[in-house]
């Protein structure tokens, strides 16, 4: 099989932005989160996610997003150093 026969596999945008230091990332992949899909907002990034049912644990903030309905929900990095997304990235990346 050649590479042009073999079928193309989309990396995921957890592995397109890696980062250099080794960080966890908590964006609850895989936890079948069963809201609907909303744009959520800050500042000139806009996303159409479903936004975490979780609550994010306690840390510091690193972005805050915002609904189109007024919720506001954070992303911070936890007292553990794990990084909280209130939505799941892959998600994010798949519905461009």
């Amino acid at each position: 099989m050649s590479s042009s026969d073999s079928p193309s596999v989309r990396p995921t945008l957890v592995e397109l932005l890696q980062p250099i230091e080794q960080v966890a990332i908590d964006d609850g992949g895989g936890t079948g989160d069963s809201g609907a899909n909303e744009w959520l907002q800050a500042h000139d990034w806009r996303l159409l996610v479903r936004p975490r049912e979780q609550p994010c644990p306690a840390g510091a903030q690193i972005e805050r997003f915002k609904s189109d309905s007024g919720v506001s929900v954070d992303a911070v990095q936890a007292e553990d150093g794990t990084v909280f997304v209130p939505f799941e990235l892959d998600d994010a990346y798949r519905a461009l």
